[in-house]
């Protein structure tokens, strides 16, 4: 059986990743090889990546929005950007070229680590805006016609699938948004 690292006394996530699975220590080295750790059987199901290719395919799968973050130092707005600088992995937030909540990192699996954590902690990035903003019974019929031509109702999909809002875009009645999640819409675009 294999060995599973020391739990600290802050408990086993409070260990830096390199730390928790065994990586070499080192700065920003593209291509760089890892070492297999010492993982257990108990953590083996928490494997997050470890690299920024790795990060891109996880997110991709979990259904993120892409527009919400970016791996290689771009400044997108309104989005978590990791990048490779002298000083480090750096994760942080951009919005109109600026860099704020700005962390540093030595290994680029603690970087992966800190983006998907700050990214998956919005649970709107998991969703696309299908109908709307419009008028409630506007968007309600675009958001009905944009299920019928993927042939489903709103009570084929599960409750968690989909969602909507009224806000006050303008003076007068609120307008309507309709949103439902990447990996459903997905699955309704492969339905045939």
């Amino acid at each position: 059986m294999d060995e599973v690292p020391v739990i600290a006394p802050g408990g086993y996530r409070d260990l830096p990743r390199s730390a928790r699975f065994g990586l070499p220590t080192g700065g920003c080295r593209f291509g760089q090889a890892r070492a297999g750790g010492t993982i257990g059987p108990m953590i083996d199901h928490i494997a997050e990546p470890e690299t920024r290719e790795a990060l891109a395919a996880h997110l991709g799968a979990l259904g993120v929005r892409e527009n919400t973050y970016h791996l290689f130092g771009a400044h997108l707005n309104d989005a978590i950007v990791m990048d490779c600088r002298p000083e480090g992995w750096v994760v942080f937030y951009s919005e109109r070229g600026g860099e704020s909540l700005l962390s540093v990192h030595e290994h680029e699996a603690d970087g992966c680590a800190d983006l998907l954590a700050r990214v998956t902690s919005d649970e709107l990035v998991f969703f696309d805006l299908v109908a709307g903003p419009a008028p409630a019974a506007m968007a309600d019929e675009a958001f009905d016609a944009w299920l019928n031509s993927r042939g489903v109702t709103r009570e084929d999909l599960d409750p968690s699938d989909w969602k909507f809002d009224d806000v006050p875009w303008v003076p007068g009645p609120h307008w309507r948004r309709y949103f439902v999640r990447i990996t459903a819409a997905r699955r309704l675009a492969q339905t045939p």
